[in-house]
């Protein structure tokens, strides 16, 4: 009588390999699916948080911490004010336009389509004061097809604007004036040179001192201009309608040459 006990328990454990092989192969599946879904959901998320959109509220925050300590007047290029009032009279005057605001906010510029370096401006309570254009510092690519982008603030542009004021100064030659009691130097003449309305009738007998032009531009607040003579002594300033400044005609009579008196 054939034994057919030995090739039930054959088949049986074919059975049991087959089934126990294919459970592991699941398994194995099941894991390298969990892994590549973690895996693509944290490229997913570093692509996501590194669009310049998500990182400018914490380029937004450096802003306004610069602002609280006073260091973004080292960080921004403002036009350089009249040297006769000092080199920081528009960063003074730009940093206490920030004074009080209580809320900063940014907007990506419309038109920045470069996304290597997009611009956004940046508002304090609603009013525009700066413009920042970011740079991308590094990147890479993840998932073969995503850019990842590490970003860095490549410049901060103040929107600002103060009234100035310029002024024409007309004084005989020889003379000299100082403005905020600074000597102004001959850099200023305009190579204007006019004759002296003071002395017209004087020059038809004898040559007179012409007035020469100098031009002074970019002044915040009104300048303290004093001329003198050649003698050194403060002559009188005479302004027009238009602020244009003359110096009256006067002199010390012990320095004028002989023909003249």
């Amino acid at each position: 009588m054939k034994d057919n006990t030995k090739n039930k328990t054959g088949k049986f454990n074919i059975k049991l390999n087959y089934w126990t092989g294919l459970i592991i192969y699941a398994v194995v599946l099941l894991i390298v699916g969990i892994c590549v879904y973690i895996y693509t959901g944290s490229c997913v998320k570093k692509y996501e948080n590194s669009q310049s959109d998500k990182v400018m509220d914490g380029f937004l925050k450096d802003f306004e911490k610069m602002v609280d300590d006073k260091t973004l007047a080292d960080n921004i290029e403002l036009p350089a004010s009249s040297e006769f009032e000092g080199k920081d009279t528009f960063v003074n005057m730009y940093m206490s336009e920030l004074d009080g605001t209580t809320d900063y906010t940014c907007k990506k510029l419309e038109g920045s389509y470069n996304t290597e370096e997009p611009m956004y401006d940046i508002y304090a309570d609603d009013k525009k004061v700066a413009r920042m254009t970011l740079e991308a510092k590094d990147q890479h690519v993840v998932l073969g097809i995503l850019t990842v982008f590490d970003w860095k603030i490549k410049s901060i542009e103040p929107v600002f604007s103060a009234k100035t004021n310029d002024y024409t100064v007309s004084i005989p030659e020889g003379y000299t004036f100082t403005v905020n009691g600074i000597t102004v130097s001959d850099d200023y003449k305009t190579g204007k040179v006019t004759e002296n309305p003071d002395f017209v009738n004087v020059s038809k007998y004898v040559t007179m001192p012409k007035s020469v032009e100098y031009k002074l531009t970019g002044f915040v607040n009104k300048p303290e201009i004093k001329i003198y003579s050649a003698a050194g002594s403060e002559v009188a300033v005479n302004v027009d309608s238009k602020g244009n400044i003359t110096a009256g005609a006067g002199w010390d009579s012990s320095d004028m040459p002989s023909d003249r008196k």
